[in-house]
């Protein structure tokens, strides 16, 4: 593992800034990372909601994903957002050799619903690895499940010691 460690987001962007892919970059650069990212959807919201999703077709998705592992291999695999089965399905089948953060983004903190039912069942069928450790918001709970041997986090306590990393940078 680098000294800096490398994490790749997987998730919506925020316009708002709150959340998503702007809100991963801020904490992985405030703890020293290196944040790489790909962007799943596209969305308009600010602090009273979300106004419109726009999920970004899935073979743009799976090419950054793809550009990311095969050159700057990340230390590390946050996901976020997801709303296409078959990236779901790539994630899985790619990542499944990296330490990975499983924040499954269903249900916006306003209370909106950002994906459907099919794709909650991908999730929960797909994405399974004892090296993950899943973050479940409040407002998702009645939506996910428990599974056995995962460490679950509350909402912002991710901690880098949770990955052995370095920081010595």
């Amino acid at each position: 593992m680098s000294l800096i460690p490398k994490i790749l987001v997987i998730a919506g962007s925020d316009s708002g800034g709150g959340a998503g892919i702007q809100a991963d970059i801020k904490a992985i650069s405030y703890f020293k990372g290196f944040a790489m990212t790909a962007v799943t959807a596209i969305t308009a919201q600010n602090t009273k909601g979300v106004q419109s999703i726009y999920p970004l077709p899935k073979e743009i998705v799976i090419d950054q994903i793809s550009s990311v592992i095969d050159d700057l291999n990340p230390d590390v695999v946050k996901i976020g957002m997801l709303a296409d089965i078959d990236i779901i399905n790539y994630i899985s089948s790619t990542i499944n050799d990296h330490k990975i953060i499983l924040d499954p983004v269903m249900v916006a903190t306003s209370g909106d619903i950002l994906v459907d039912d099919k794709v909650i069942e991908s999730i929960k069928n797909c994405i399974s690895n004892e090296k993950y450790i899943v973050q479940v918001r409040i407002v998702c709970l009645n939506e996910f499940f428990v599974i056995e041997n995962f460490y679950f986090v509350t909402e912002k306590c991710i901690s880098m010691k949770h990955f052995n990393f370095s920081l010595k940078n």
